[in-house]
């Protein structure tokens, strides 16, 4: 799958969006965050792949991280007007067991075989640099996305866009539960601290090789199931129950301290896992 991106094209959509803040998937920190645990776990084969098709502009920099948010909705790049179905999966809440390529494919337009059809072609070393260099910076985007709970469980509210929620108290009908999870419990992971700061936390959390190695197991659609759980078991629980579908529930206090670190353990996943396709496609 290529859209034609060019060199010239990306560097001129970097200056575009310099004061562009995207608004979809995990925020512009979360998807930061998984880049920079990524960087922290690339192999030197990996590091030089990464250079040889950016230069020195690194995956954690926020317009690579957010690429593929900026140009789904940019009439400058019509040639990615189609790609929005590629940022997600709607697997129902609760009645799946997990991703069901028959039920949630819808034809190839999903983030789990997005990611396998953008890999190949990193990893295509016979594939021109301008296709290779799209790949990336989609893989690095969308292996982000399936870490978000709510872009794999969607319980009829397009992944919580439609429930309206407080957070804390605060909030109501500007505030949805899926952007609470792309940025409200974003930021109560970071704890106040940077993005490449919460990224070193978070990834100095694993001591262990063989548990670093374990959580980079598995393939997108393992992952997509295993968020899809996320979503089914946490995000559309409050209180025990499942969440109410009207009336502007209010995510309080045991909501965040719960959710928080489910989002700390998705970014950390989804950084080591990221990791790990790079490094394979640039064996």
């Amino acid at each position: 799958m290529s859209y034609r991106l060019h060199r010239s094209a990306a560097i001129a959509l970097f200056a575009l969006a310099a004061s562009a803040r995207p608004a979809w998937g995990w925020g512009e920190d979360g998807h930061v965050i998984v880049a920079a645990v990524a960087e922290l776990n690339l192999s030197p084969e990996a590091q030089q792949g990464v250079v040889k098709l950016l230069g020195p502009i690194p995956i954690s920099h926020p317009r690579i991280a957010t690429f593929a948010d900026i140009v789904k909705h940019n009439a400058d790049y019509p040639q990615y007007a189609g790609t929005a179905p590629l940022h997600f999966v709607n697997i129902p809440v609760p009645a799946a067991q997990g991703f069901d390529r028959s039920r949630d494919g819808n034809g190839g337009k999903n983030v789990v075989d997005a990611i396998e059809r953008f890999r190949k072609v990193l990893a295509d070393k016979s594939a021109k640099s301008d296709d290779r260099m799209e790949a990336l910076l989609f893989v690095v985007h969308l292996v982000g996305d399936l870490h978000q709970p709510l872009h794999c469980g969607d319980r009829n509210d397009a992944g919580g866009n439609s429930l309206k929620v407080k957070f804390l108290g605060h909030g109501g009908n500007h505030l949805s539960l899926h952007s609470a999870w792309d940025d409200n419990l974003v930021w109560s992971a970071m704890h106040k601290r940077t993005p490449a700061a919460t990224a070193a936390q978070l990834n100095a959390r694993v001591t262990d090789q063989a548990e670093r190695e374990h959580i980079m197991q598995g393939t997108p659609e393992d992952w997509a199931t295993e968020s899809y759980k996320a979503a089914r078991d946490s995000a559309y629980k409050l209180g025990g129950a499942d969440m109410p579908t009207t009336g502007h529930p209010d995510l309080d206090d045991g909501y965040v301290k719960q959710n928080t670190r489910v989002v700390e353990d998705q970014l950390l996943r989804g950084g080591l896992r990221l990791a790990r396709i790079l490094n394979e496609a640039f064996k």
